[in-house]
Parts: structure tokens; sequence; C-alpha cells
């Protein structure tokens, strides 16, 4: 019997294929933000790219393994401050206008 409660799970994409997960699905930003960073994004952030500016990483179970994922791609790598706050590590942080 599974274990995947799918009361619980997420459905995310991996290989193109869908599945069920308790893993977050994970982007990176293809444009880079003034300071340099591409940002990583769960699915479903606001401040998440476009679809055709961004990189799917697939599931993983935390925002550090997705940056480390990311680091594949691009050198400078941070995650959103507003969804993967405990891999955000740059020093610049855009202030939204009023």
């Amino acid at each position: 019997m599974n274990n995947i409660s799918l009361k619980s799970a997420r459905v995310g994409f991996v290989d193109g294929k869908e599945s069920a997960t308790n893993m977050p699905n994970y982007y990176v930003n293809k444009s880079q933000q003034s300071n340099g960073d591409h940002e990583v994004h769960t699915i479903g952030c606001s401040h998440i790219a476009a679809s055709n500016d961004r990189l799917q990483l697939g599931n993983h179970p935390t925002c550090q393994s997705a940056v480390e994922s990311a680091k594949k791609h691009f050198n400078q790598v941070s995650g959103c401050y507003h969804c993967a706050n405990t891999s955000h590590t740059s020093k610049d942080r855009l202030v939204a206008a009023e």
C-alpha cells in the first residue's frame, strides 16, 4: 500500500510526468535581479517569473536543495524572500513601491 496521503500530497511534475509528493515544486528565474541573483521560487509564489522566463528544478525536500540544483545553471542564486526565505541570501532587498 502506498504511504502517501493524497489529502496532504501536492501534485507536481517530474520530468514532465505528474507525480504526487509532499515536496514543493521549485523553479529558478532565468532573468537575474538587479543585484545579479537568480531567484528560486515555489510554484504559486506571486514573485515567480513567467513560464517562459524560468527553469523547473523539480520537487525538493528543502529550498536549500533547490538552490543547490539551481547553481548547476547559474552562479549567483538566492531563495525568494517570500517563498524560500531560509535560502534567501541576498543583501539587497527590493522594496515594493507604496
